[in-house]
């Protein structure tokens, strides 16, 4: 109980106090902005990028992961596949 009490006073001192007295300024924007300012240059669009002479990428294959097996057993090619149901004529 004295936990939550004393995380009350926590938020209550830190609505009361000036938050940014206690955050260094490496956070603000502005120092975002100039930390980044070289290499965050705006792209308009997939047509202002440069063509490659590279063929296009392709997406890697399919591989199926082990797990739960099939509710149901597989066929032999001879024998009939099971029969499908059939609707028992409720509409809902």
């Amino acid at each position: 109980m004295d936990s939550i009490l004393y995380c009350f006073d926590l938020v209550h001192v830190l609505a009361i106090v000036a938050v940014d007295d206690y955050i260094t300024s490496c956070y603000t924007v502005e120092e975002f902005n100039e930390t980044y300012s070289y290499c965050l240059m705006p792209v308009e669009g997939m047509q202002s990028w440069p063509q490659s002479d590279r063929p296009p990428l392709e997406a890697p294959g399919y591989v199926k992961m082990p797990g739960r097996p099939k509710k149901e057993r597989k066929r032999e090619s001879h024998e009939k596949p099971k029969a499908a149901k059939i609707s028992s004529g409720h509409s809902y």
